[in-house]
């Protein structure tokens, strides 16, 4: 397995896949609309690749919560996607 960081010009999340089967249409919505949103950054994207193939997903973005009083910086850690196929395997635990 390898893990790499996706870079700006690879397709998004789910449209990657030759088959476009990856990742279900609403979880490939919310990625798309994260790498679109510059209150997202800093992010980083990982891709799990297989034999060359995009086997799980993980997105970290960058979030705040806001409160009467405060603003406070957190990290979300979501959507993480494996393939139904690899789950079990690990591809999620590295």
């Amino acid at each position: 397995m390898r893990i790499r960081r996706r870079s700006s010009g690879q397709p998004r999340h789910g449209a990657g896949h030759r088959d476009g089967r990856v990742w279900p249409s609403d979880e490939a919505e919310l990625v798309a609309a994260l790498l679109e949103d510059p209150t997202a950054q800093p992010m980083v994207s990982l891709l799990a690749e297989v034999d060359g193939r995009a086997v799980g997903h993980v997105l970290f973005t960058a979030a705040r919560v806001v409160d009467d009083d405060a603003v406070v910086p957190a990290g979300l850690l979501a959507p993480l996607a494996v393939v139904p196929e690899a789950q079990g395997g690990a591809s999620g635990s590295r």
